[in-house]
């Protein structure tokens, strides 16, 4: 049996012996949920407030940041030969490029990352030589900046041997 307070000189309960409790299993349930409501607002406030800004911090929604699906479907990119000996060149040209905008292309393999500025022309295409310096396979991302953002157009996988 549940002792509820020291009376000075023994255990007393709260409620008299035989007292049914005035709650039920139904009213004690919704009074729990009622009473969490406050902090199932606050928790809801803060997600909604770090997804808003994840969104400014990584990137907009698609759409907003300058570059739409029918603009990047635009966006080619062709490499020659697909599989190229260490030291060889690797050569990639395309089209569909906005020529205001600072462009690149990324390299990487499992031991280095290299970063490629490149000129587009006045209509849009381009072209690059790139060579890699270890055997593997190596990713190539092509990226243009738009409000401030980096964005990745198209990409291709090279063998390297």
């Amino acid at each position: 049996m549940r002792k509820d307070f020291w009376d000075g000189a023994r255990w007393v309960n709260e409620m008299p012996a035989g007292t049914p409790r005035a709650t039920s299993a139904a009213g004690s349930a919704a009074r729990h949920f009622a009473g969490r409501l406050p902090e199932a607002a606050v928790i809801v406030a803060i997600v909604g407030a770090l997804a808003f800004g994840s969104a400014l911090v990584f990137g907009h929604p698609a759409g907003a940041s300058g570059v739409n699906a029918a603009q990047k479907a635009k966006v080619t990119m062709t490499a020659s030969p697909l599989v190229v000996a260490v030291g060889q060149t690797l050569h990639l040209q395309g089209s569909g490029l906005d020529p205001t905008r600072q462009t690149w292309i990324k390299t990487e393999t499992a031991t280095a990352t290299g970063w490629v500025n490149i000129q587009v022309a006045a209509d849009g295409s381009y072209a690059a030589d790139l060579s890699f310096p270890t055997s593997g396979t190596a990713r190539v991302d092509l990226y243009q900046i738009s409000n401030n953002r980096s964005l990745p157009l198209s990409s291709c996988t090279v063998t390297v041997q």
